[in-house]
This record gives structure tokens, sequence and C-alpha cells, in this order.
């Protein structure tokens, strides 16, 4: 500007006229001002006025071609780059529209997550539901069966009964109750009379509910009675030998 201000107005009329700038009219000072304002134009360069023209579209077209869509991740890495720091400054109003974009994006990723945790939850919480109900279900029909059973619901062995007959007797019938064998014990014992009691009194206290161990020890002193009633009477031992039931019964 200082340079035109030492020019003459007939010398800044004829800058004016190479600018293609009107002179009509005009005094030294609106011809130094047209000059100055033609000056700032020619140093703006022409691609930052492409530019700048064309970034509110450009950062739509960035938001909707991006592979994944408008994903929160997406926005963010368009909001760090170059071009959105160019459309803060060129249209702040577009760059808030991204912004809020990426806000609600991000919002919007958060309560599916919480969605998906609150579901995992509450899947978790049913399976637990369920499998305690089913075990509950179970104990009490486990316990309303063994409730219902008498000792009239099982074979006895009385007098003259065979030993291998009664204890197969006895099986078939705790099947025929569905009693889990855990529990064919308890139901053995008040079935039992004479020498037979005596050997399970005999047992130790860890065998009370083990049938198997109880039943073990009546065979074995079932063998031992028919061994010596069979020699003591000098008949052949067997299952039938009244001798030896009367001493497994009495």
């Amino acid at each position: 500007m200082e340079a035109y201000r030492k020019q003459s107005k007939e010398a800044l009329e004829l800058l004016c006229q190479e600018k293609n700038l009107p002179t009509f009219g005009k005094n030294k000072a609106q011809l130094i001002a047209d000059l100055v304002e033609a000056d700032s134009h020619i140093f703006q360069p022409e691609t930052d006025t492409e530019r700048v023209t064309e970034l509110p579209t450009t950062a739509g077209v960035l938001l909707t071609e991006m592979p994944g869509g408008c994903t929160p991740q997406n926005i963010k890495d368009i909001c760090s780059t170059d071009l959105f720091r160019q459309l803060m400054a060129a249209n702040p109003q577009e760059a808030l529209h991204v912004m809020i974009q990426q806000q609600a994006a991000e919002r919007e990723s958060a309560e599916r997550l919480a969605e998906r945790e609150a579901q995992r939850r509450h899947e978790l919480e049913l399976a637990k539901l369920q499998f305690t109900l089913q075990s509950s279900l179970n104990s009490n029909a486990s316990e309303s069966s063994t409730r219902s059973l008498r000792k009239d619901d099982f074979p006895s062995l009385e007098e003259g009964t065979d030993l291998d007959v009664f204890l197969k007797s006895f099986e078939k019938a705790c099947r025929q109750h569905q009693l889990p064998s855990d529990q064919w014990g308890r139901y053995l014992t008040p079935q039992l009379k004479g020498k037979a009691l005596d050997v399970f009194v005999s047992l130790p206290p860890e065998t009370d509910n083990n049938y198997e161990a109880i039943k073990s020890a009546l065979q074995k002193l079932l063998t031992l009675l028919l061994s010596l009633t069979g020699k003591s009477l000098g008949v052949c031992s067997n299952a039938h030998h009244p001798a030896a039931f009367y001493i497994l019964h009495n």
C-alpha cells in the first residue's frame, strides 16, 4: 500500500486498467483501495479456495464411503485428519455435525455393549436358577419316594427262608420302588433277625448303610454255618439245610 501512495493518480489509473479495474470517477484513495484488494486475491492460492468449497461435501463422503459405515472408530479417524481440521476452520457447522455423529455412534456402541452384557448376565442367572430348581425337584422326588416306603414293602428274612432268595427278593423290591442303591442298606437291616441281625451289629459303623458290605457278611456267615453244620451232622451242606437256617435265624 505504501508503494501505491507514492504513485501519482495517473500511474494508479494505468495500474488499475492493467488489472481490469474501473477507474472512472474514482479519486486516488479509491484507486489505491481497489489495487490493494486485487492484490489480496492474487496472493491467495486457487487450490485453497477449491479445498474450502469442497470440504463440507468431502467430510460427508468420507463418513458414508468408509468400510464399516459410520462407526465410532471411523468418525474418530476422520476427526483426527487434517481434512477435518480444515473443515473446522472453513465450516464449523459441518464439523460440529461430524462430531455429533461421532458422539452418537459411540453412545450407540456403548448401549449395545451394555445390552449384550445384561443379556449374558440374565442367561447366566437363568441357567443357575434352572439348575437349582431341577436339583430341588430331584431331591424332593427322591425324599418323597423314600418317605413313602415302609417295612412291609420289603421281604423279611424269616425262619426257613433261603438267604440268596431273600437277598434277590429284597433287591428286586428296591428296584421296583426305584430306590437308589446307596440307600438299600438302610432298608435291609430292619428285615434282619436272629444271627443275621447279630452279624450286622458286629460290623463297623461305616458299613451301616453299605448294602454290599452287609450282604457279603451275611453270605460269609451262611457259608460258615453250612460248613459247621455239615461237618457236625455229617451231611452235605447246602442252602436249604434246616440246621444251618436254625443257627442263622436264632
